[in-house]
Formats: C-alpha cells, sequence, structure tokens
C-alpha cells in the first residue's frame, strides 16, 4: 500500500445550495464548478483551521484502510467570491481552500432498526479500529449515516475534525501522554452488538497496520501549507499513529470479543451433532 504523494481534488466553489445541519463548525452545501454538491467546512471556523487538518488526515487515511468514508475535495474561495455564498458575511472565515467532502444525497444518520440491512456491516470493524487508531472521540450515530444501494442500505462514517486527544486544540504533549489510550467508537459498538452478526478483526487490522509509513507522510502532506500544521505538529502526528499502529491487534483482540459476546459461533453443540 507504499504511496509516496496524495493528489487531492481541487475545485472552485459556483454557488450556494443551503446551510448544513447545526455542526459547531457551521459547514455549507455549496455546489461546485463541476457541478458536484459537497459538504463544506471552512477556514477559521469556531472549531479552527486545524478540525479541516484533522478531517481531511482521517478522511485519507480511511480511504487508505478500505473504511467507507466520503470522498475528499478541497473547495478554493477567493475572498472576491464570497457574493456567490450568503451567510459567509455571518461568520469568521478566511478566503482560500476549505475542507469539503461530495454530498451524497438521500443519506441519513444511521437507524438502529437498520441495522439489518446493511450490506456492508463487515466494514464495521475496520472503521471501528480507525476510529479508536485516530483517538477519534466524537463518533456520534449523527456521524455514521446511511445510503440506499439497491435493495439494501451502506453505512459510511462522516466528520474527523476531533481527532486526538483534546480535538482540534491537541498539543504536541497531549499525543504523547495519551499515547497509550484508546477511546472505543461507543456507537459502532452498539450497532456491532446488536447485530447478530459475529465479527473478526483480522482483516481490518491488517488494512490499517498494513498502511506503511510512506504513506502516512503522505497523508500529512496532503495537508494544505494555508492550513497551519507544523512540521514539528505533523512529526508529532506520525510518531503517534505509528506507535498506535503496534498496539491495534490487542485493541482489536478487545472489542471483538465484546462485540461478539453471546453470540452463536454457528457450531452445534456436541450432544447434538
Amino acid at each position: 500500500m507504499t504511496q509516496t504523494s496524495i493528489k487531492v481534488p481541487v475545485r472552485e466553489a459556483a454557488a450556494f445550495v443551503r446551510r448544513e445541519g447545526t455542526g459547531g463548525s457551521h459547514p455549507l452545501l455549496l455546489q461546485l464548478d463541476n457541478g458536484i454538491v459537497a459538504h463544506v467546512k471552512f477556514q477559521h471556523n469556531p472549531q479552527t483551521t486545524r478540525s479541516l487538518a484533522s478531517d481531511l488526515i482521517g478522511t485519507l487515511l480511511g480511504h487508505l484502510a478500505g473504511v467507507p468514508v466520503p470522498d475528499v475535495v478541497l473547495v478554493h474561495i477567493p475572498y472576491h467570491h464570497a457574493p456567490r455564498v450568503p451567510y459567509l458575511s455571518q461568520y469568521r472565515w478566511r478566503p482560500g481552500l476549505q475542507f469539503g467532502t461530495v454530498f451524497l444525497d438521500q443519506a441519513k444518520p444511521i437507524s438502529r432498526s437498520d441495522i439489518a440491512s446493511l450490506s456492508n456491516i463487515s466494514d464495521l470493524t475496520a472503521g471501528a479500529l480507525l476510529e479508536t487508531w485516530l483517538y477519534n472521540q466524537d463518533v456520534k450515530f449523527s456521524h455514521v449515516m446511511q445510503r440506499q444501494d439497491g435493495a439494501t442500505d451502506q453505512f459510511f462514517l462522516t466528520d474527523h475534525g476531533y481527532l486526538f486527544p483534546n480535538g482540534p486544540w491537541w498539543q504536541v504533549d497531549d499525543l504523547r501522554y495519551h499515547r497509550d489510550d484508546f477511546p472505543t467508537a461507543k456507537p459502532l459498538s452498539i450497532i456491532a452488538i446488536e447485530s447478530p452478526k459475529r465479527f473478526d478483526f483480522a482483516a481490518a487490522v491488517d488494512r490499517i497496520c498494513s498502511i506503511s509509513p510512506e504513506s502516512l507522510w503522505a497523508v500529512l502532506d496532503a495537508v494544505p501549507n494555508e492550513w497551519p500544521l507544523s512540521k514539528r505538529r505533523k512529526t508529532a502526528i506520525f510518531e503517534f499513529l505509528t506507535y498506535r499502529q503496534q498496539k491495534l491487534p490487542v485493541v482489536a483482540h478487545r472489542l471483538q470479543h465484546l462485540w461478539n459476546r453471546g453470540k452463536s459461533d454457528g457450531t452445534l453443540p456436541e450432544q447434538v451433532r
């Protein structure tokens, strides 16, 4: 899975669509110059520009790990294009590159009653392992989306703006102090526990642990220079994540035990064979 560089597409914002939800980052839906609609978070939003860097890092690593996440796009909005995007005058923001993900029409927050219809439920293992690897303490049911795929639904994970200890306000010492802490993505565990399916984490461990140092650096270097993430901070993230990769087999073993507790393994008792 070696990768020396990652090219994130850059598009111009063409038109305002609507405000999107009530999130603390004040995201908007914008139509881009290629006709695609994107969910866009802006530099200098209340959750800081650093939340954009975290969102980009988490989403790109999700793609590398084969986790269902939206496609990423960097959205360029020069200051003189602000009239195309109403509401910007109400918020603090900074012209330049903003963080966007391709908006998936008809997607909605996952319903626990629809768990049985998920066609990609096996990917929960990689999703949960990704979120605990990245120290994402902000995994909510509203961040786990579902979208119809033929006769069934698929889930996908959104919003990685609160990665790392202390979220967007993390300091280098936070990463050192909490490198052995692995928060559980509780909503994903609830979904898995309520599913009758038994889960095996072996493939998920392989997918995340096979992300090479070169690929990890490529993800970090994909963060735009105008989103301040110093070389010192990039190095701290790199060391934090490579250290935690080594711990993931133990974390996966614990999650597998939790998710499969009380579920039949499909074998018949000795007396009825």
